[in-house]
């Protein structure tokens, strides 16, 4: 054998283990397990779904303690009204609950959950129920904040 033969068979003889090809790196793995545990908790949510208020929009206390179960969103506020985050009418339209009823959508399985600012008159938020009701929705809630008892 050469002496560059064994020069490299040294080289060699020396160098650290690999692990062999095919089998996965145990840190790799563990890394990837928990980005997928993170990530699954983050968009699992066990209490039902979490209501963030629109902007701007104050709403009544309550000591209210059931979860919301996933609805169609409409926010009454103090000049606007949405309909699932599109902007449908004003408080002072002249035909609301027409206004509200063209923009909810046809499937009226889920609940419709209103959120309706405090300082909103009373006629508004029977125009917009109103509405809600002439789409078809039987299930209509009212949104608001939990106080603690």
């Amino acid at each position: 054998m050469s002496a560059r033969l064994r020069a490299h068979a040294t080289r060699l003889a020396s160098a650290p283990a690999v692990d062999a090809p095919g089998r996965p790196q145990l840190t790799s793995l563990v890394d990837m397990m928990v980005i997928l545990v993170v990530f699954l908790l983050h968009s699992f949510s066990a209490d039902g779904q979490l209501v963030e208020p629109a902007a701007g929009i104050e709403l009544p206390a309550s000591s209210v303690e059931t979860p919301v179960p996933p609805a169609v969103q409409v926010v009454v506020g103090r000049d606007r009204i949405l309909v699932e985050g599109r902007d449908v009418a004003t408080a002072t339209s002249p035909d609301l609950a027409a206004a509200v009823a063209t923009a909810l959508p046809r499937d009226t399985t889920a609940p419709c959950a209103v959120q309706v600012d405090r300082a909103v008159p009373y006629r508004v938020l029977a125009a917009v129920l109103a509405g809600c009701s002439g789409a078809g929705f039987a299930d209509v809630r009212l949104v608001v904040r939990e106080v603690a008892p």
